[in-house]
């Protein structure tokens, strides 16, 4: 069941990231460098914080073995 949930939670997350960075772009219309900034730092940190979600949700001691 906790394992459902943390698909559901990833798959919010994705979905999120369009959302917030377009109204972001809306409500800073007028001044161009504030616009860039913060949403480079959106995006910035959302990427780091998808990084760290996705090992723990996807650890790799389940990782399949490979024979050399």
């Amino acid at each position: 069941m906790g394992e459902w949930w943390g698909f559901i939670l990833i798959g919010f997350e994705g979905a999120f990231s369009p959302l917030s960075m377009s109204w972001a772009t809306i409500t800073m219309a007028k001044d161009a460098e504030e616009r860039a900034i913060d949403t480079a730092n959106m995006n910035a940190l959302g990427q780091a914080m998808v990084a760290w979600i996705q090992i723990f949700q996807y650890p790799a001691i389940f990782a399949p073995k490979f024979r050399t």
